[in-house]
């Protein structure tokens, strides 16, 4: 891409995640997501996790670690005081960008293009950190690899994935006459957060929405989100405005985009691959933001209409929420682009 569980998942948990044999004082794991074993349990709620398991670590001036990465993030360990890369940058006017109907959409030639930042195409930086020169692992846009950095000068680091917003991680390097935490003080550690990521997901997954509101996912502490719309059916009278909105704590970006199944298959494929992508799914359908989006059977020719890309990240040009409002009866299918498995349907009656 989360809370409350009883003493079941505890024990499935202490007792499925284990650290890798090959863990050793020299060299240390950290997972980019949930560890394997424990993604059964997530996964019954829909969840998943855009956190370090573990959060924290500590390991001696010299020692190496290897991040095991569990899905789409990075690892990017920049210099002391120094923040993240930039997921997105702006590019070249948009032009020429037409709808169904031939017509042009509003944000042809008066807004950036958006793509992924291409500094984040590969690793860079090196193998080793002594804080003074950010690493980064790049996107793992091949088969899944391990990442590995040696610390070469005692300090406490603050590193974050450049992918999800507020995912973060402390790597505190102590000298060689310092104690460290063992390798079984490590497991307790990394089975505490697990436990603790798997009751959030139970809890996020009970979510309800009222009035005519839909939440893009549900999002919790530590980096948890539960995967779905809430609610996954709607009923509305024509001429209702709907909100779809983010959850405040959501690490992710996501969209409500309506149309032909073909069509939304389209715009995912582009913003699942690799740049350019097509704008028509990164901007909202229709400009503005405090009027509605206008929809009925025939928008844009078939039925189109987008929010356009949502997050919660201040630091983005991107909102937090769109409104919809449905001037036609009938049945409206949409998807999150970004997470096309993320569907749901608004039925709209006379």
């Amino acid at each position: 891409m989360v809370r409350r569980t009883g003493v079941f998942v505890a024990v499935f948990a202490v007792a499925a995640v284990a650290l890798p044999a090959a863990a050793s004082a020299a060299l240390k794991t950290v997972y980019v997501g949930p560890p394997p074993s424990a993604q059964p349990a997530l996964q019954q709620y829909g969840a998943d996790v855009n956190n370090f398991f573990r959060q924290k670590i500590t390991i001696h001036e010299g020692d190496t670690i290897e991040w095991a990465f569990q899905g789409f993030h990075t690892v990017d360990i920049p210099p002391v005081g120094q923040g993240d890369l930039p997921l997105i940058l702006p590019g070249p006017t948009v032009t020429g960008v037409l709808d169904a109907a031939g017509n042009p959409f509003w944000f042809n030639d008066k807004v950036p293009s958006l793509n992924l930042n291409p500094a984040l195409f590969g690793p860079s930086g090196g193998s080793t950190f002594n804080g003074t020169a950010r690493v980064d692992s790049g996107l793992p846009l091949g088969p899944p690899a391990g990442y590995k950095v040696t610390f070469t000068k005692a300090g406490t680091y603050t590193y974050f994935c450049d992918v999800h917003a507020g995912m973060q991680g402390t790597i505190v390097v102590r000298e060689p006459s310092r104690p460290i935490p063992s390798a079984a003080q490590d497991a307790r550690a990394l089975n505490r957060q697990v436990n603790r990521a798997v009751r959030i997901a139970k809890r996020l997954s009970q979510t309800v929405a009222t009035g005519n509101n839909v939440d893009i996912g549900s999002a919790g502490p530590q980096g948890v989100e539960v995967f779905a719309m809430f609610p996954n059916n709607l009923t509305v009278k024509q001429g209702t405005v709907v909100r779809f909105s983010m959850t405040p704590l959501s690490r992710e970006v996501h969209s409500a985009t309506f149309g032909p199944q073909d069509y939304r298959n389209m715009l995912a494929n582009s913003l699942g691959g690799p740049p350019p992508w097509d704008q028509q799914g990164v901007y909202p359908s229709d400009q503005g933001t405090v009027n509605p989006i206008k929809l009925t059977q025939t928008t844009h020719g078939n039925g189109f209409a987008n929010t356009g890309l949502l997050d919660v990240d201040s630091t983005t040009p991107i909102p937090v929420d769109r409104q919809i409002q449905f001037n036609q009866p009938g049945t409206y299918h949409y998807q999150c682009l970004i997470h096309p498995f993320m569907q749901g349907t608004i039925t709209v009656t006379n």
